[in-house]
């Protein structure tokens, strides 16, 4: 019983965990990207 408790606790709860910790994170950094104030130095234009 104690083996596949760990192995739910490893494979189900920690990586439900990390994906749900990930998409704050990196929701929080691109919401914090797109409000850049508009007189900062010009994104570098790779496209020539």
């Amino acid at each position: 019983m104690n083996s596949s408790l760990s192995y739910a606790l490893a494979c189900v709860v920690v990586p439900a965990v990390w994906g749900v910790l990930m998409y704050f994170v990196f929701g929080y950094w691109d919401a914090r990207r797109r409000r850049a104030p508009k007189d900062g130095p010009p994104p570098i234009d790779y496209s020539i």
